[in-house]
Formats: structure tokens, sequence, C-alpha cells
């Protein structure tokens, strides 16, 4: 079983962060803001999101890219992730 949420600001970007259980997400975070802030839009505007899976225990990543191939590929804390995500996220296919 799959479930992903999109992350659409690097500010929710940043407060995932608190939920990691390896890797960090500043850099990326950062880079986001300044593409942002310079163009008005960004190439991972809608492209970056969390990842929960259950089909070998719970899993859960932030991932950027198209879903089949993560480039970016954090691990995070699962049950209080998904618990933040649920709250303040949007669930996609």
């Amino acid at each position: 079983m799959e479930k992903r949420y999109l992350i659409k600001t690097p500010e929710q970007l940043r407060e995932l962060n608190t939920f990691s259980k390896e890797g960090n997400v500043e850099n990326f975070a950062k880079v986001w803001t300044v593409k942002l802030r310079k163009d008005g839009v960004s190439p991972w505007d809608n492209n970056v999101f969390v990842m929960f899976c259950t089909d070998r225990g719970k899993k859960a990543y932030i991932c950027r890219g198209s879903g089949t191939g993560c480039a970016l590929n954090i691990s995070l804390k699962y049950n209080p992730a998904l618990k933040w995500c649920e709250e303040h996220l949007e669930r996609i296919a």
C-alpha cells in the first residue's frame, strides 16, 4: 500500500524535516525558496512529495521527481510524519 502527499512550499518541506530519521532538506529548501523569489515558479513546484509505503514494513520518504525515480530520498519517522501530512498536506493519487 502506498500513500502520497504533495509538498507545495519550501516551508512545508522544512516543517517535515523535523521528522527526519536521516538526511536534511534544508539546502534543497533554500534553493527552492531562492528560485521562487527570483522567477515566481520553480521546476520543483508540484514535484516534491511524501511517500508512505507499507508493503515491507512502514517506511516514509520525502521524494522529488516523477514518483518512479526519487531524486531526493529523505527517510522520515512514519507515524508522526503521517499524522502531520494528514493535517497539513493534500493527498495525491
